[in-house]
């Protein structure tokens, strides 16, 4: 077996590429969810992220996203208020109601009362605090919502890292 050059390695293209394949990812299962084939053309996706490095990495590779998810423009965006999403949290009842048992059910009312600030801070660092006990990422799911006027126009998905909305308004021009 030839050995790998390591000198020869871009470790900026590597996160850029998968970076890039993470918001394509997405952007098919929002298609998948609203059973909308990737032949039909979408107007434009929408990717949100706190830091702007992401940003910087998925601008230098959004003509691969717009060929893969078949979208006409991409935005780029650090702010999600400016789209009215915001987040909810609901436990894991399988993995949470195994390990906390009897705490279980003031566990999940006080993951359901979390509000979208605590659910943001809780999501950067990797893991919840709640009642005293340390819950996992995997054990609580983050729920995007929208506000009532863009609910029907855009589909919204995240692998909590990345936010990504696609437009999925029918559109003559398309």
């Amino acid at each position: 077996m030839p050995t790998s050059n390591a000198s020869m390695i871009n470790v900026n293209i590597e996160r850029a590429v998968a970076r890039m394949q993470a918001v394509v990812e997405l952007g098919r299962v929002m298609r998948d969810r609203r059973t909308v084939p990737v032949k039909y053309p979408l107007t434009e996706v929408v990717i949100i992220h706190r830091e702007q490095q992401y940003l910087d990495d998925i601008k230098s590779l959004q003509e691969f996203i717009t060929s893969e998810l078949n979208v006409r423009s991409i935005v780029l965006s650090q702010d999600k208020e400016k789209y009215g999403v915001s987040t909810r949290a609901e436990p894991d009842h399988k993995l949470l109601g195994l390990r906390l048992k009897g705490d279980f059910k003031a566990v999940s009312q006080k993951i359901r009362e979390l509000t979208d600030a605590d659910i943001q801070a809780q999501t950067t660092r990797g893991w919840f605090e709640v009642c005293g006990h340390r819950l996992e990422s995997n054990e609580v799911h983050v729920i995007y919502q929208f506000s009532a006027n863009d609910s029907g126009d855009y589909e919204a998905h995240s692998d909590n890292d990345v936010l990504v909305l696609l437009n999925m308004k029918p559109n003559q021009e398309l």
